[in-house]
């Protein structure tokens, strides 16, 4: 049963309740509580000389992987003596499936949650936590209720109204492009978008950052010039994108993250051609170092061997690729 213990301070030292075997752990003056698990103490809480909580996980026992962070002790809201959030932690602490507390975790931390929406969060399958600082971020921006109602959107639909699950892939490539809207300095929504799941935010992002992004022409030396508008074998033709707004209606088009390439490009980091059929975008290829790094279709999907025989024997041909 995992509990939390008060440390309770003496004039020669601490004390704790008496069945807690603390072996040779030491108790900082910081010390203000325990994580015990089985009797035997899992993580101190210490308060730091801001006034805020810290852990440290102290040792591993059998049944609790003490790897994971484990909850801040908020001394104003005290939600270890909560039932429903002290039954539910128990239970993912117990089950291995630590994503949800990360979650949980990241947000308490914050100071914007009750316990009871500590307890929500904990008690659902939900999106693995990706990269704290763009969560934060995107709680700021979204605001603390619809951040934690998304959270709980594990489904979407794509344009082809399939519905898809939420993976970590497609929340961190969200993140990222709110990440690069606060390095162009918007940190504030342009309009009231309802961004009714991960689907709606990613557009409306995206959409924002089309919009607002400066314009950005992309070099390409003359052998690579000579590929573009080049009709290839099966009818296909070559196509480079000549600025990063072009990168975006490509991006959007194949539902990717070529949008992020322009710094690579402009730094001949790396060389990208369109593929297209019949005036229709159908993949995209990246070369690096005379040789085809990536060559995806619609979601990063395979292409089928002809194109990509064709787009292989073009740039073979015109020396691009060894």
């Amino acid at each position: 049963m995992l509990q939390y213990i008060e440390v309770v301070k003496k004039e020669h030292g601490f004390t704790t309740v008496p069945y807690v075997e603390l072996h040779d752990i030491e108790l900082k003056w910081s010390s203000v509580g325990l994580w015990v698990y089985g009797g035997k103490p899992v993580a101190l809480v210490e308060r730091t000389m801001w006034n805020e909580m810290s852990t440290t996980v102290l040792s591993e026992v059998p049944g609790f992987q003490c790897g994971v962070p484990l909850p801040v002790y908020n001394w104003k809201q005290p939600w270890h003596l909560d039932k429903r959030v002290y039954s539910t932690f128990k239970k993912v602490a117990e089950s291995g499936n630590y994503d949800p507390l990360t979650w949980a975790m990241m947000v308490q931390e914050l100071g914007l949650v009750d316990p009871n929406k500590v307890a929500n969060l904990l008690s659902v399958e939900t999106v693995p936590f990706t990269w704290e600082q763009g969560m934060k971020s995107l709680i700021t921006y979204l605001g603390l209720d619809k951040f934690v109602r998304l959270l709980h959107k594990t489904t979407y639909k794509d344009r082809d109204g399939n519905v898809q699950e939420v993976s970590a892939q497609f929340v961190a490539k969200t993140v990222y492009l709110y990440y690069e809207l606060n390095c162009l300095g918007y940190y504030h929504p342009d309009k009231a978008n309802r961004n009714r799941d991960w689907q709606d935010l990613y557009e409306n992002l995206f959409a924002w950052l089309q919009s607002v992004r400066p314009e950005v022409q992309l070099p390409a030396t003359p052998e690579l010039s000579k590929m573009d508008g080049l009709i290839i074998d099966h009818g296909y033709k070559l196509a480079l994108p000549w600025s990063n707004k072009t990168l975006f209606q490509w991006a959007e088009g194949l539902d990717n993250c070529l949008w992020k390439y322009t710094d690579k490009i402009v730094h001949n980091e790396c060389y990208v051609l369109g593929v297209f059929k019949d005036s229709c975008l159908v993949a995209a290829v990246e070369i690096i170092g005379h040789r085809i790094t990536q060559l995806y279709g619609y979601k990063n999907s395979k292409p089928d061997r002809l194109l990509a025989d064709a787009v292989t024997t073009a740039l073979k041909q015109s020396g691009l690729i060894n």
